[in-house]
């Protein structure tokens, strides 16, 4: 195992505009890609960001490091708390508009097995979709006219050549963690 420190890694943007631009990210661990248990941690930096109301194939954890971020219009996720999203729970839509944040964040395959896709298999269905349709606000748009969806399900789905189907909620809704509560 390579250790190295935070301050020596390089925010790097992805390309990935699947969900609009304002992310970068330094990468502190990565999985395996193709195995269910593929898993990305990491810290983005948010500068504006826009996400419609969505849900995942995977669970993922997010952290404030610095600064608060959206999860919903009525939920904020204030420096130094931590949220859980399970699978298959919808959240969102998220607006980031005051500035930039500093969010560590671990996304991993969840209890479904339907597993992670990586940042770079993301960019490859990007690409392969951009031929065929648009990328707009967290959503693709089929050239011609068709349905618009969730950019992540259409990239999930021209990846594995399937619809996707979300795995059942285990749990309502995103669970948020505030160490400065008392009560």
């Amino acid at each position: 195992m390579d250790i190295v420190h935070g301050k020596e890694l390089h925010y790097e943007e992805l390309g990935l505009k699947h969900r609009g631009s304002g992310l970068a990210f330094k990468h502190l661990f990565l999985g395996e890609e193709n195995t269910p248990e593929n898993y990305l941690f990491s810290i983005a930096r948010q500068g504006d960001f826009y996400s419609p109301i969505h849900r995942h194939t995977f669970d993922q954890f997010r952290y404030a490091y610095r600064g608060d971020v959206s999860i919903a219009p009525d939920l904020l996720l204030h420096e130094e708390e931590l949220c859980y999203h399970p699978e298959g729970v919808f959240y969102g839509p998220q607006l980031d508009e005051w500035g930039e944040r500093d969010v560590l964040v671990l996304q991993f395959g969840g209890a479904s097995g339907k597993g992670y896709l990586s940042f770079a298999q993301i960019a490859e269905g990007q690409e392969k979709l951009k031929e065929q349709g648009r990328f707009e606000k967290g959503k693709y748009h089929p050239a011609g006219g068709g349905e618009p969806k969730d950019s992540y399900e259409a990239l999930w789905e021209s990846y594995s050549g399937h619809p996707l189907e979300y795995p059942a909620a285990r749990y309502h809704p995103v669970i948020v963690s505030k160490p400065d509560n008392d009560s």
